[in-house]
């Protein structure tokens, strides 16, 4: 990714130096500061600035195991608002289900898609959540580096480097794939829900539009297993065309993870030492 798209995406404010490597995307789970909001949207390598959006213009693209989203015949207005409902009822009991977790770990790959140059190359590693706001997010390929998040303090250690840490703010706004995976009551009424033609009985595909014209989103897919309702995969699409995408596996759920495992971290990650035992799903 850029060297800086975390900050840019975060919106951490103009006090906040920016990063001095690629550091991943921890935006779109960070508090943003409302005081010194940055109005940037998520960039790729070689991507061009996002494009203002306005009521006018919308960017359907999707990714990955996502087909391209297309506008199939439409059904009559009935039809409509009753899948419009089911995907509704469906989208909150993800949301349920996840904001009955007291913690989790998961398996994750990250991949940036850019409008202009197109996939970009994945990181992987296991984001960990303990309840209300701590989150580690360790990458562990291509290159070592950790994000820990405890409410309004974050820190990011990459291989190599010095630790950076950051005050997120006083604002009680929180944003994309975190959001979601906490399972905050309150995204169920930021997103109008349909069911997306590329998804199966068993994995819908669910399409998450803002019901308010938004910087950061121009829509939100979800790739759920219905059985479990379980997230497999999340597909943030910006305004100008440039995708995020998180693919989930191994969601391991209630482990008692230790406040310790989120502690900000205080030197910096050497090459070639190992992570810490312990917390791997």
């Amino acid at each position: 990714m850029l060297a800086g798209t975390l900050i840019m995406t975060i919106g951490m404010g103009a006090s906040a130096a920016a990063p001095t490597a690629a550091q991943g995307p921890a935006a779109m789970w960070m508090r943003r500061s409302a005081a010194t909001e940055a109005r940037t949207s998520v960039r790729a390598p070689g991507s061009t600035p996002a494009a203002p959006r306005t009521a006018a213009t919308s960017d359907s693209r999707t990714s990955g195991l996502m087909v391209r989203a297309t506008d199939a015949a439409a059904p009559d207005g009935r039809a409509a608002q009753t899948d419009g409902r089911a995907a509704q009822v469906f989208f909150e009991a993800v949301l349920r289900k996840y904001s009955g977790y007291r913690d989790f770990q998961a398996r994750f790959i990250e991949t940036p898609i850019s409008r202009a140059t197109g996939e970009g190359s994945p990181e992987s590693g296991i984001v960990s959540y303990r309840r209300p706001e701590f989150w580690r997010w360790e990458y562990l390929t291509p290159e070592r580096k950790i994000v820990v998040i405890r409410g309004k303090l974050a820190a990011i250690a990459v291989e190599g480097e010095e630790v950076s840490r950051y005050d997120l703010g006083d604002a009680e706004q929180q944003s994309g794939v975190g959001l979601l995976l906490s399972g905050s009551e309150r995204i169920g009424g930021l997103f109008s829900a349909r069911f997306e033609p590329g998804g199966s009985k068993d994995e819908p595909v669910l399409r998450l539009d803002p019901l308010k014209i938004s910087d950061e989103y121009d829509h939100v897919l979800l790739r759920v297993r219905r059985r479990e309702l379980t997230i497999l995969e999340v597909v943030i699409a910006d305004p100008g065309g440039n995708r995020l995408r998180f693919q989930l596996s191994d969601l391991r759920t209630n482990r008692g993870l230790a406040e310790t495992l989120f502690d900000l971290p205080s030197s910096r990650l050497e090459r070639g030492s190992s992570p810490p035992a312990g917390h791997e799903p």
